[in-house]
């Protein structure tokens, strides 16, 4: 297959994946807005805003150092178990650092929710990047798709039958995302991968190198999209920010676009060679 052929069948198998289960997702914003009050669908979405800045952050983007070397042909055991080092060292600093968030106010109810899923995103962001790493991109796609349908069928669960507001759909989310984290952990055979005596320190400093400088790129584009959020909840509070997530919800399918090319682009772009790519991407 061609360098073009197989950069549109990556940008089609991610598409399908990405689009299709943020149009589901799309689709349970009525259902957002019948069960939840502006107020508590401002609230949440807060919460679940607050989880996506601290994940490049606490996990120092260790996921892209993972998905960069993997291309790279460096073993892939040794890539794997490393990245798997910093994601455990960083669920021992949030028990660790737990008695101290507990004292923020909105997080005082919902911190072990949260915490929770932190955790499973951490985790579903590796397997993630490795998966797409290895070429499995239908499993990368599906695993997507599969999300978006747990997430569905667990609203329904939570939001509509058990009527538990903010913690039904916290509980739905991270449903959801440990789904999609055991699908791609036994799809894609990564326990073959991970191994205590793989994790290599020179390795991961070099990896970290890759990693920390995405950290305020992670940060400075979640400034420009979501930060106003918490502007709007700061003046005008929760229930604004709730009717402000609903209209930005139809802009957000569009900006797909740009995640999903750019993350088919990057397989061809590092699995073929920069350099050798140059005039041809350029």
């Amino acid at each position: 297959m061609n360098r073009l052929k197989k950069l549109g069948w990556n940008t089609f198998i991610i598409g399908l994946g990405s689009m299709g289960s943020k149009f589901m997702i799309f689709l349970l914003v009525p259902f957002y807005t019948f069960y939840l009050s502006p107020a508590e669908y401002g609230k949440a979405d807060i919460l679940m805003m607050t989880i996506s800045i601290l994940l490049p952050i606490v996990t120092l983007s260790i996921a892209d150092g993972v998905f960069r070397y993997t291309m790279d042909k460096v073993n892939p055991k040794q890539v794997f178990s490393t990245g798997c080092a910093i994601l455990i060292l960083m669920t021992g600093i949030l028990i660790l650092l737990a008695p101290i968030l507990l004292q923020i106010p909105m997080l005082q109810n919902y911190y072990l929710l949260c915490s929770a899923i932190l955790l499973v995103q951490a985790w579903n962001a590796l397997f993630q990047q490795q998966t797409r790493a290895n070429g499995k991109l239908i499993l990368y796609s599906v695993s997507g798709l599969l999300m978006a349908v747990v997430l569905f069928v667990a609203n329904l669960i939570f939001l509509k039958y058990g009527n538990m507001g903010i913690d039904g759909f916290l509980y739905a989310n991270l449903v959801a995302f440990s789904c999609q984290a055991i699908v791609l952990f036994f799809g894609s055979k990564l326990y073959r991968l991970f191994s205590f005596r793989e994790m290599n320190r020179a390795l991961l400093k070099k990896m970290l190198l890759h990693s920390l400088p995405l950290i305020p790129n992670a940060i400075l584009w979640w400034v420009m999209q979501v930060s106003d959020r918490y502007i709007l909840t700061l003046f005008l509070g929760v229930a604004a920010n709730g009717l402000y997530t609903v209209a930005a919800k139809i802009p957000s399918l569009l900006s797909m676009i740009n995640t999903i090319f750019f993350q088919a682009w990057s397989i061809s772009a590092i699995g073929d060679g920069i350099k050798k790519n140059d005039t041809f991407f350029a």
